[in-house]
């Protein structure tokens, strides 16, 4: 959102950033021609009806509702994912206030922070295969899932596991290490500042959740050119992977599946090139244009009015 924000704003929109909570490792970094409005609260940015049903927070719980009533007086809803879009459509949204613009998850920046050195003890030459993870410490990450298969599949062949991020189920996820009798080949570092060299580093990716929107690390790992296998969770990893042509999709919470799958990535030949190219289609470019687009729909329709500087920008 902040890359989006940004080069929106650069282009003549202007642009209000809403946040539930004005905090976070990016917050220093919106310029100051970027409003924002602090609503002090929690957000929903997963598949809405999944997430409403696993949670217990009541306001959650009815968020569909809240999503029913309310979304259909803005001009537009943009969901980050088809499976997502496709969700607000089956809550009642009309299909044809709908449209589906990605992220803008590759940028430069990552590309090059993906160089940058780490200090891990495990990345040396000579290694056996590293597998990584991203992602709070949570249920929606079913990292549990993810320990499991690992044991499972280090039994066939050497191999070591990082999951960088923090959360609240870290105790959990340690004794369940412990547990397995693995805790000389996983590592947990908790959150590292920049996780894209660990991910370009190493030989696969794992996404295990059990829900997700657009999963981001996902197409992230894909444009560092890194293997990934994910679980065929409601929704995006089916959708990013193109039903798994550029990476295994295995059932939710199945150690069994999940094992096998990271067996067979790690024996196939990287094929970085054509995984960064299929990741290039959530470009800031892309995402950007794509905006502008919706921009221009709506002001041919008198229901939005565009800052001159936009529609200067890009007139065709």
């Amino acid at each position: 959102m902040l890359n989006l924000a940004r080069t929106l704003s650069q282009q003549g929109v202007q642009v209000d950033l809403v946040l539930v909570a004005r905090k976070g490792a990016y917050i220093d970094q919106v310029p100051d021609t970027i409003r924002i409005i602090d609503f002090g609260n929690r957000n929903i940015q997963n598949n809405m009806s999944v997430e409403s049903r696993n949670s217990v927070r009541l306001k959650t719980r009815l968020m569909p509702w809240f999503a029913k009533a309310f979304f259909p007086w803005a001009n537009a809803v943009v969901p980050v994912s088809e499976g997502v879009g496709d969700d607000l459509i089956r809550l009642g949204i009309p299909a044809e206030q709908v449209t589906v613009i990605h992220n803008p998850i590759v940028t430069p920046e990552i590309l090059v922070r993906s160089t940058e050195p780490i200090e891990h003890p495990w990345f040396v030459a000579g290694h056996v295969p590293i597998v990584v993870a991203v992602g709070r410490l949570t249920q929606q990450k079913d990292f549990p899932t993810l320990l499991n298969a690992f044991a499972k599949a280090r039994i066939l062949r050497p191999m070591k596991l990082i999951i960088l991020g923090e959360g609240e189920l870290r105790s959990e996820l340690e004794g369940l290490i412990d547990q397995l009798g693995i805790q000389n080949d996983v590592s947990l570092p908790g959150f590292v500042e920049n996780p894209f060299a660990y991910v370009a580093r190493s030989d696969l990716f794992v996404l295990s959740s059990l829900f997700e929107g657009l999963p981001t690390v996902l197409i992230e790992a894909m444009a560092m050119g890194t293997p990934v296998v994910a679980t065929d969770c409601p929704s995006g990893p089916h959708e990013i992977l193109k039903g798994g042509l550029y990476g295994p999709l295995v059932k939710m919470s199945s150690p069994d599946e999940l094992a096998a799958a990271i067996i067979l990535r790690l024996e196939q030949p990287r094929d970085s090139a054509l995984l960064m190219q299929w990741a290039s289609r959530y470009s800031i470019d892309e995402s950007v244009s794509a905006y502008t687009r919706l921009f221009k729909s709506l002001d041919s329709t008198g229901a939005f009015s565009l800052r001159p500087s936009l529609t200067d920008t890009h007139s065709s």
